[in-house]
């Protein structure tokens, strides 16, 4: 394996685990749902080709099949001996794991914080920008971060607090660094459990510094040092493919531009060698690749040399290289799907891309094209994030791909097509008449929403939805159609979840007239799951009169955690500044698992950081249960995290799902990179 040559200025980094999944029964009755929940700065010696990872499909055939979940052994600290009575996490979410990435509730549990958080520029603010308050803001991280390495120190800690102390130490990134965190992180990379180790190394990553890059690099490469963290002959491909993710969460954020391009760089080196047939370790590499950002090709270089440069040396080099990795049949197919995903990403940072990445994706799009379903699937939410409302072109021809791709695709083609569609509409391109393609797009959506039957009709309403939700953020009328189309099928619905998507659909378009209506389809459900999502939608409206009627539903959901969250939620988009005081009442008033899986979750969704300190005492306070205890720490990671967006949006925001291999998302065992984010 050749050498990587390192940037001087190391600092630090993250890891990340994946919870476990299982059946606990609780103090209030019911049952808890499985759900979410030092290496050297000197150069590596030489390392002999690494051996092809295992799990390999065959070349042309059906993806590797997703392995059967690993059962759980807890473990008390670094390299803690098996002990098979583990406990699980808490999940908010129904079903025996995660979503199906093909229904509805796979893509809005991912990208619910893209449509429905607080205000940042209000008082809740977490990150101030500048002066004395964003001191304050870093030296609270700083403490949270030490209350955890604190806590990863205690014996006895079992392997859920274990997960999710190490996962919220990597969201309080480069305080968590100067913490100390990553040496602390670095211990369980030789626990026994195997969850732990993936957590650490996410929590490395998280911690984004020098150090981690090395760790990462150590552990991707299989180094001697690598094997040494891991205390093994060999790293675990699932352990490599975390440190794949690890170098991409790690660099995202990462201010020198002499670590970004050492990432880009390992992890191009690694997919050129010998890792084009695994299914995980190339689509970790290509999604890391894909979030890193690079600098703009120098004015005096060669636009035509672009292929001959290395990929880490500017945006349109990694461009270049990954749109040759698309056509290259050597590469496993969820790879190259995910390649698509990347060169959108990549002209959304460099403009002057655009047009090839939009052909490209026409190409792949074309009814006609003979590529595999993996690939085409990525490539329609790819030609989402992409393409305009615009009269443009290829914008024009990208929205009519997509409407055609609404009626002939298969079922995921159908519903991606529907996502991108609303995506591509919500955005203006750059002219005085950014909208222009708004109005024939938004009535070929209806058309279909009112022929949709069954599982299509959830992704025309969200596409409506994101339709008009994009149009509100640009200051722009939303057409009166949309809002009556969706009231009018909200009327005619009986099944709770199903009506739960048109009234999501509603809230998206931000208009308090659609208020009266969504409150009394309220009125006439009684599952309490789909309650949520209809309080959720009422506090996106902004109609504030709503207020009594969400916080009265609060009020009485102490053990509904799924109700009780969506209340606080609701309750501070709409700016009421006493919903942290109601929600510390409920969370005191009770602690049993689902209460305080409820509360901590309202009390995070608030993004209010004096909540902090009660969710700390509920980490600390051994009176709790354990999984009482680690859904806290999993709520002070969400509350604490400064990142634009988490690392789990920045990798799956618009990014399929349904070919993704299980380290990336696993809907039956809830162990993918992605099955950290909180419900």
């Amino acid at each position: 394996m050749n050498q990587l040559p390192l940037p001087r200025p190391l600092a630090m980094g993250l890891i990340l685990l994946a919870p476990t999944v299982a059946t606990v029964v609780i103090e209030c009755g019911g049952t808890v749902r499985p759900g979410y929940s030092g290496g050297t700065l000197a150069p590596p010696p030489p390392q002999p080709p690494a051996p092809a990872p295992g799990g390999i499909a065959p070349p042309g055939g059906p993806p590797a099949p997703r392995p059967p979940a690993r059962p759980t052994t807890p473990g008390v600290g670094p390299g803690a001996a098996p002990n098979p009575s583990g406990t699980p996490n808490a999940p908010l979410t129904p079903g025996a794991g995660g979503p199906d990435p093909d229904d509805w509730m796979g893509f809005w549990s991912l990208h619910r914080d893209l449509f429905s958080r607080p205000d940042f520029k209000t008082q809740l603010d977490l990150t101030p920008r500048t002066g004395q308050d964003r001191d304050q803001a870093i030296d609270r991280r700083r403490e949270v971060a030490e209350g955890l390495i604190e806590l990863l120190r205690k014996p006895n800690m079992g392997p859920e607090l274990t997960h999710e102390a190490l996962i919220a130490l990597g969201r309080c990134g480069k305080p968590g660094e100067e913490a100390g965190g990553v040496a602390v992180a670095s211990k369980f990379l030789s626990n026994s459990n195997i969850k732990v180790t993936e957590a650490a190394v996410t929590s490395i990553a998280g911690q984004g510094s020098g150090e981690a890059l090395v760790l990462l690099r150590d552990l991707l490469f299989e180094t001697r040092e690598g094997k040494a963290l891991v205390g093994s002959t060999s790293v675990p491909l699932r352990l490599r493919t975390f440190a794949a993710y690890g170098i991409g969460i790690a660099c995202m954020n990462e201010p020198r531009p002499a670590m970004r391009t050492f990432g880009v760089q390992a992890l191009s080196e690694v997919l050129l060698t010998n890792a084009k047939r695994s299914r995980d370790l190339s689509s970790a590499l290509v999604l890391g690749m894909s979030v890193i950002p690079l600098p703009q090709m120098a004015s005096g270089e060669d636009p035509d040399a672009q292929g001959e440069l290395a990929p880490s040396s500017s945006g349109e080099a990694l461009f270049v290289f990954l749109e040759s990795l698309l056509q290259d049949q050597d590469l496993h197919r969820a790879a190259r799907g995910y390649c698509a995903t990347a060169l959108a990403r990549i002209a959304n940072r460099h403009p002057q891309l655009r047009r090839s990445a939009l052909q490209t994706l026409l190409d792949l799009t074309d009814v006609h094209a003979k590529v595999p379903n993996e690939v085409e699937r990525c490539a329609v939410l790819a030609l989402g994030e992409l393409s305009t409302a615009g009269k443009g072109r290829l914008d024009s021809q990208a929205r009519d791909h997509l409407l055609l791709h609404t009626r002939r695709g298969d079922l995921v083609a159908r519903h991606y097509a529907c996502l991108a569609l609303g995506r591509s509409i919500s955005r203006p391109d750059a002219s005085d008449d950014g909208f222009h393609g708004m109005h024939p797009t938004v009535s070929g959506l209806l058309r279909g929403f009112d022929k949709a039957q069954g599982r299509d009709r959830p992704f025309y309403a969200f596409a409506l939805g994101m339709a008009g939700h994009g149009m509100s953020e640009h200051s722009q009328a939303v057409p009166p159609r949309i809002r009556t189309a969706l009231e009018k099928r909200l009327r005619r619905f009986r099944q709770p979840m199903r009506a739960a998507t048109i009234a999501l659909g509603l809230g998206l378009l931000h208009d308090p007239r659609s208020g009266p209506r969504i409150e009394e389809g309220l009125k006439s459900i009684k599952d309490p799951h789909s309650q949520a999502h209809f309080v959720l939608a009422l506090g996106m409206t902004g109609d504030s009169s709503r207020l009594p009627s969400i916080t009265k539903l609060g009020a009485g959901a102490a053990h509904l955690p799924d109700l009780l969250e969506a209340s606080g939620r609701a309750r501070a988009i709409l700016g009421d500044p006493h919903v942290s005081m109601d929600v510390g009442l409920v969370h005191a008033s009770c602690n049993c698992p689902m209460t305080t899986a409820g509360s901590c979750a309202a009390l995070a969704s608030t993004r209010n950081p004096k909540n902090l300190d009660t969710l700390l005492a509920a980490a600390k306070d051994e009176g709790r249960s354990k999984s009482a205890r680690a859904t806290a720490l999993r709520q002070i990671g969400r509350l604490i995290d400064q990142r634009p967006q988490s690392w789990e949006l920045e990798l799956g925001q618009f990014t399929s799902l349904y070919d993704a291999p299980p380290t990336l998302t696993s809907p039956s065992t809830w162990t993918g990179i992605l099955d950290t984010r909180t419900p």
